[in-house]
């Protein structure tokens, strides 16, 4: 029989067909392309995420879908667009499409996504009462991720050093929960307890990308935290360097207050970074007068010194300088295949 010759226009058609069919059907993929002995790309699968995600909007809107897969897809929406999985990040849509999921019943993570962007100002506002009626919801059915979300309320409130939310954390690690994993471990690093660091991480691994990133960076650089706090004596540089782990969050909970006290010491000894970080903390007060939290939180990854500030770009995955969270507390949650099409602008 003669072979049949297909042009390279129609191969790379079927390509995209065919990646369009492993996120419909088979999620991740990975047991269809072995069944079929196909090696679709991760690159050709995102090209294909459009059509998936008009896909689920018609799940979430057709009227042969049952609440329960309507539900399902407007959750998974609502991860796609808070991540920019495939697409732009866009956090009220987000929002909009977790509150369709929960609308329609039969998802409980909705509540997780809720109280998320709740906390992250999704809508523009944050709304920690809001986002502490969705965490007691979601504890009725996922106990260990609603006990890390209120521990991260709490921390947002200035009580992450209370007995009682120290408590949340640590039984959402024993739970099982990735993320409160990757949060002890990033705690572990900051004790220079680097063994204990890896082993958090290692739980974690399976489904945070974050982890994985971490225990490579161990690995390559037998990390060292010093074991000295720097204090009024310490030079500005190192004062500053320790006012931006504790306002980003490196190796420890995110703690404004102290990022705040340090700016103004490092300032004080007349570092011009901490001193231009104070300005735009206080430029844009909150509705009573003191600290923004939102504008705090967006001032995380500026550079403070240049003339228009611009938000930094998140570190790359191999970044051995700095270890990382992933982009959200939910991000565990979205599919594999999803978190590789997640691009650099996500939040």
């Amino acid at each position: 029989m003669p072979k049949t010759l297909i042009p390279n226009g129609c191969k790379q058609q079927a390509a995209l067909i065919a990646a369009l069919l492993l996120i419909a059907l088979h999620g991740n993929g990975t047991a269809w392309t072995k069944e079929a002995g196909t090696n679709i790309s991760s690159a050709q699968a995102c090209q294909a995420s459009e059509q998936e995600i008009s896909r689920l909007k018609w799940e979430v809107n057709g009227m042969q879908s049952s609440k329960a897969a309507a539900a399902n897809a407007a959750w998974l929406l609502g991860l796609i667009h808070l991540h920019g999985a495939g697409t732009r990040p866009d956090l009220p849509q987000a929002f909009d499409w977790f509150t369709r999921s929960l609308d329609l019943g039969g998802q409980a993570w909705a509540h997780a996504g809720l109280a998320w962007c709740h906390l992250e100002a999704c809508k523009g506002e944050a709304d920690h009462e809001a986002a502490a009626k969705h965490i007691a919801a979601l504890r009725h059915t996922h106990a260990a991720r609603a006990d890390y979300l209120d521990w991260l309320l709490k921390t947002r409130q200035g009580l992450g050093s209370l007995a009682g939310s120290e408590q949340l954390l640590q039984r959402a690690a024993r739970a099982g929960d990735i993320q409160a994993q990757v949060e002890l471990g990033l705690r572990a690093v900051s004790d220079n307890k680097p063994s204990q660091a890896a082993q958090h991480f290692r739980q974690a691994s399976p489904l945070s990308p974050s982890a994985q990133t971490n225990i490579r960076i161990l690995q390559q650089q037998s990390v060292k935290i010093q074991g000295r706090y720097p204090d009024a004596r310490s030079p500005a540089e190192d004062i500053y360097r320790a006012a931006r782990a504790n306002h980003r969050g490196d190796g420890r909970p995110r703690n404004y207050t102290e990022a705040i006290r340090l700016y103004r010491l490092a300032s004080s000894k007349g570092n011009l970074a901490a001193r231009k970080m104070l300005e735009l903390i206080y430029s844009r007060p909150g509705a009573a007068g003191g600290v923004d939290i939102g504008w705090m939180s967006q001032l995380a990854h500026i550079n403070p010194v240049q003339i228009a500030p611009a938000l930094a770009e998140p570190p790359a995955p191999g970044d051995a300088n700095r270890l990382q969270r992933d982009p959200s507390p939910l991000f565990d949650l979205l599919p594999s295949h999803w978190q590789k099409c997640v691009r650099s602008e996500a939040p």
